[in-house]
């Protein structure tokens, strides 16, 4: 398991929820150079990451850090928001912790973030080394 600078255990586990291939390379690269996560997983739609969701409930894969995506097709991030709020409880993921990471800067959008209460933060794309760290340090360090 990867530590952190400071030793802190890292994350077993974070879900990049995105469409672009190339923003998921990115962002996985940005959060392996942290050392913050051991594992990163992908789903390029919210149906994927409901049924990523589903499969590793209750196992070291089920993620802590989920950073979501707004536009995408098949289940956009706020129907994957809905969704979730359905079935977190069901499959034990209510510490869960979910962040938009988006390139959308409407207004509208940041509203209707605000309205699910599970959602931790709202970021603009790119992710950085410095945001990774300040939203693992805000919302997962205890």
């Amino acid at each position: 398991m990867f530590t952190s600078v400071d030793s802190v255990p890292a994350l077993k586990s974070v879900l990049l929820v995105d469409d672009n291939e190339m923003d998921n390379k990115f962002h996985s690269i940005i959060i392996r150079r942290t050392g913050l996560a051991d594992c990163i997983q992908v789903a390029l739609h919210g149906r994927e990451a409901i049924e990523l969701l589903r499969e590793s409930a209750g196992t070291d894969r089920a993620p802590e850090l989920i950073l979501l995506d707004i536009n995408m097709p098949v289940m956009n991030g706020f129907e994957f928001l809905a969704a979730f709020q359905e079935l977190k409880e069901e499959l034990g993921l209510q510490s869960v912790v979910i962040v938009m990471l988006t390139t959308s800067i409407f207004d509208d959008d940041r509203e209707k973030a605000d309205k699910f209460p599970h959602l931790k933060g709202y970021l603009t794309k790119p992710l950085t080394a410095d945001s990774f760290k300040m939203i693992v340090n805000k919302h997962l360090r205890k």
